[in-house]
């Protein structure tokens, strides 16, 4: 995987094996390259010419499952009929009206596919099922994945942003 986890691919790790090894294993699955570590030294190595390229530490590639990025924040667009609903309107004593209903949420899915689950019922905001009219891209405040942990955080602080620029934001 690259640092940024934007490019992942299935892998095999083997051990131990000699590098004799590796490059015979690599070739008759018809890999292009392979990882060799030592001493906490990542090197790739092409199959054809075997030549090494360091790619850094080993351990600051290793990651704890709760660290992977997994999930993403999305904004869906409600319809100012929300505002009628006691517990939103409190919520959002300071909205200027001028300013659009939004609920923020965090989803391990695609933001499209979770918003599919909210209108149809499942694990919904029954604001969002009720009132959600459509995503809002344009608010989104990453496209990037994130752990669970920075998505929580992230997720409850955009709504609050949201929510210091006038927009009415329910977020749970």
């Amino acid at each position: 995987m690259s640092l940024d986890w934007e490019h992942r691919e299935h892998g095999w790790a083997a051990w131990p094996l000699s590098f004799a090894q590796a490059v015979e294993l690599s070739t008759k699955y018809r890999q292009n390259a392979f990882f060799v570590v030592e001493k906490d030294t990542l090197f790739a190595v092409s199959c054809t010419t075997l030549k090494r390229q360091k790619i850094g530490n080993w351990h600051t590639r290793l990651r704890k499952r709760s660290n992977e990025p997994t999930d993403t924040v999305y904004v869906v667009e409600l319809d100012r009929a929300v505002l009628d609903v006691k517990r939103f309107r409190i919520k959002n004593a300071g909205h200027r009206p001028s300013m659009k209903c939004l609920y923020v949420g965090k989803t391990g899915r695609t933001p499209g596919e979770r918003f599919r689950q909210h209108k149809e019922g499942y694990k919904s905001c029954s604001l969002v099922r009720k009132f959600g009219l459509r995503l809002v891209p344009g608010l989104f405040p990453t496209k990037a994945r994130l752990s669970k942990a920075e998505a929580a955080a992230l997720e409850k602080n955009h709504a609050e942003a949201l929510r210091a620029k006038g927009y009415a934001v329910w977020q749970n």
